[in-house]
């Protein structure tokens, strides 16, 4: 008798577990819709992944993967302009992320808010942006006007042409093979990219973390390096400088490398307050300008 109750009880608890693992997974739910005639897309998600690819059908495609006990998702079109809303339910708070992919066509516009998630987007061409509280971007092959604001995330972008503002609190900023104007900003993180062409006046700057470029062409636009307390690096890669060099480091604090000497050295400041060394070269006619500049760390260029 013990024996039969014993097991009728492991049998009852094994039974309440299963159930309570049930319904802690909640019901999955699904969207895969396709739309035409769409001109901008813009989707909301608090807590999950998305992922952007080229459509081959010449539709906007939709598909999605969600607990529908923790969220609702609402798809509006109003013209030619389709938003996707992830909102939080009152079934549960979110703890189960999310998976959207959509496949757009050229030119179809982007806007992107999400609260904590990665977004992956390749192929994409037109204009573009996007916002994430905690989490990352990484782009490939991507063509049009790009901004981008991450809170926490890093923000990776290669094989990719366009005009780029690109902003991440305290993540890295990374460019590879990338064309453009480009503004890369980063609190606390690094800014490096190499084999990169600077096409319109840009600029790549750092609160704390180091700066580094590394050319792909000839420059064609103002540019300027410059980090608060870490080091700045142009590598001209071997490309010929039409323009103005100007170099900048705290006085006392920081230093300045150049495999070449200076027309003009001074200090900027007046009185007590005096205190940055700056160093200009002047390469050519051209009124093209470029400045490499640090407070505390090493501002440096070379040509290899």
């Amino acid at each position: 008798m013990k024996s039969f109750i014993t097991r009728h009880a492991f049998l009852l608890s094994a039974a309440f577990l299963l159930l309570a693992g049930s319904s802690a997974s909640g019901q999955q739910g699904s969207i895969q819709q396709s739309f035409e005639n769409i001109e901008v897309v813009k989707i909301n998600i608090g807590y999950g992944d998305l992922t952007v690819e080229k459509s081959t059908s010449g539709r906007v495609e939709v598909k999605g993967k969600y607990n529908d006990d923790e969220v609702d998702v609402e798809l509006k079109t109003n013209g030619g302009k389709l938003s996707i809303n992830e909102k939080s339910s009152w079934k549960g708070n979110k703890k189960e992320k999310s998976e959207w992919t959509l496949k757009l066509p050229a030119s179809t516009d982007l806007t992107v808010n999400i609260g904590a998630g990665e977004s992956h987007i390749n192929g994409y061409a037109g204009e573009l942006e996007a916002n994430s509280g905690t989490g990352g971007f990484h782009l490939a092959d991507v063509k049009g006007k790009i901004h981008l604001n991450s809170g926490t995330g890093n923000i990776e972008i290669q094989d990719s042409d366009g005009n780029f503002n690109l902003n991440s609190g305290t993540g890295n900023v990374k460019l590879a093979k990338v064309s453009g104007a480009i503004s890369a900003n980063s609190g606390t993180g690094n800014v490096m990219a190499d084999n990169v062409s600077i096409t319109g006046d840009s600029g790549l700057n750092s609160g704390t973390g180091n700066v580094s470029l590394s050319l792909g062409s000839p420059i064609k636009g103002d540019l300027a390096l410059n980090s608060g307390t870490d080091n700045s690096r142009l590598n001209f890669n071997g490309y010929n400088f039409d323009g103005t060099l100007v170099m900048k480091c705290g006085k006392d604090s920081g230093k300045i490398e150049a495999p070449f000497g200076f027309d003009k050295e001074e200090t900027e400041g007046s009185g007590r307050y005096d205190n940055t060394l700056k160093k200009t070269r002047k390469f050519g006619d051209s009124a093209v300008e470029i400045t490499v500049s640090t407070g505390t760390g090493k501002a440096s260029v070379q040509n290899k």
